[in-house]
């Protein structure tokens, strides 16, 4: 197994389960994020983080698998909370992705500081965030999955740039099953 930076198993595991593309604004927060995206998912660039989950709804009610959005840190996170509320209403699946500023600033008033466990728990089917590299596909997997699991809806996952940028060895992944595995388990 190699080592990899958590962003780019976020983006294995969005090719595994078949994301075409992802929408949103970048920002510094998620510059990990977006340097790992290779010519197999497309960004959608927008003008404003609010049109991000929109379009992940409509991408959702039209093809039944979740569309997913991002946005950076504090305002460009509660940007997308009227887009998700939204979302979840009309049962659609999206899962979004928020920056944070590093989890070892928690409280000294960093850039941006905002929290979207906590802003968007009420109106998700969950939301969580991620503050060790090796549950980044677990809880990818698990998001993508469970946004369109009955009745299908938003998740959001924050997560912290210093845990975007991380290098981890792929093998102590936890709590993973590779798309597949599961049958050569039961079989």
């Amino acid at each position: 197994m190699a080592e990899a930076r958590a962003a780019k198993i976020i983006v294995h595991i969005l090719k595994e389960e078949g994301v075409e593309f992802i929408s949103g604004i970048h920002g510094g927060h998620l510059w990990p994020l977006l340097r790992a995206l290779d010519e197999d998912i497309k960004m959608l660039h927008l003008r404003h983080e609010q049109a991000g989950p929109y379009i992940s709804d409509g991408w959702g009610r039209t093809t039944g698998r979740p569309g997913v959005c991002f946005g950076t840190a504090g305002p460009g996170m509660y940007n997308m909370v009227p887009g998700l509320a939204h979302a979840f209403l009309c049962k659609s699946p999206v899962v979004a992705i928020a920056g944070q500023h590093e989890a070892f600033h928690d409280g000294w008033a960093p850039f941006q500081e905002g929290y979207a466990e906590d802003v968007c728990r009420s109106f998700t089917k969950w939301a969580k965030r991620i503050v060790d590299p090796r549950t980044i596909s677990y809880h990818m997997q698990k998001a993508l999955r469970d946004a369109k699991a009955y009745p299908p809806g938003p998740v959001v996952l924050e997560i912290p740039v210093n845990v975007l940028g991380r290098k981890v060895e792929e093998k102590d992944q936890t709590g993973y099953i590779p798309s597949g595995q599961w049958v050569k388990v039961l079989a």
